[in-house]
């Protein structure tokens, strides 16, 4: 989810993990996933083209997130032993917790922002479903990321939603398994499907 040409490989941008990880530095390592990533973006643009410009849909974004906000300050050879610490039980309860659903629909400068009319009918199906909404408070949308491109490309017609991980599996386990239960799904996307089938 990054683009690439404007991030240099090992260099995050305000507090982003960075478009390939420092640990990541064989050149032929490096030539391989540049291409994965250009040929797997080549689709999806053109998805894009066809949803939002022919077809004149709407596209969700659909992400899920940690339930809590962990302080990792460096994503580099040692992330794993730092993501170990940081889950921790005592201190993993530490950090904040993120909201059930979070909109990232806005740039932190405020240059762009998603359908206001998306995400007024968003913000109302989940509200009258009694789960906890917010925009833009884990995350916003970056010109460095994927996301805001094609948001931006197509302004009326996309929408980012990130989902607390908590409230989907059955139980959230770190480092393992976390099975995806039917019945959380299903009231977590049940507003997203009224907003998206309106």
């Amino acid at each position: 989810n990054r683009v690439v040409e404007k991030m240099k490989a090992g260099q995050g941008v305000a507090g982003m993990t960075a478009a390939v990880p420092s640990y990541v530095s064989e050149s032929a390592d490096l030539a391989w996933l540049t291409h994965q990533h250009a040929e797997y973006h080549r689709v999806v643009g053109a998805l894009y083209a066809e949803l939002c410009g022919a077809r004149n849909a709407m596209v969700l974004q659909l992400h899920s997130y940690a339930p809590r906000s962990v302080g990792i300050t460096k994503t580099d050879e040692h992330i794993v032993t730092a993501l170990h610490a940081a889950y921790v039980p005592q201190v993993y309860a530490t950090w904040p917790e993120r909201p059930a659903v979070d909109l990232i629909c806005a740039t932190e400068d405020g240059s762009f922002r998603a359908n206001e009319q998306v995400i007024a009918r968003t913000v109302s199906a989940y509200t009258k479903a009694g789960i906890d909404v917010k925009q833009n408070a884990t995350y916003h949308l970056h010109p460095v990321a994927m996301g805001y491109v094609y948001a931006k490309a197509w302004p009326d017609r996309v929408l980012c939603v990130e989902l607390n991980r908590d409230l989907v599996a059955d139980p959230f386990t770190p480092f393992g398994v976390s099975p995806i239960s039917e019945t959380k799904i299903a009231r977590m996307v049940g507003p997203l499907v009224e907003v998206f089938h309106s």
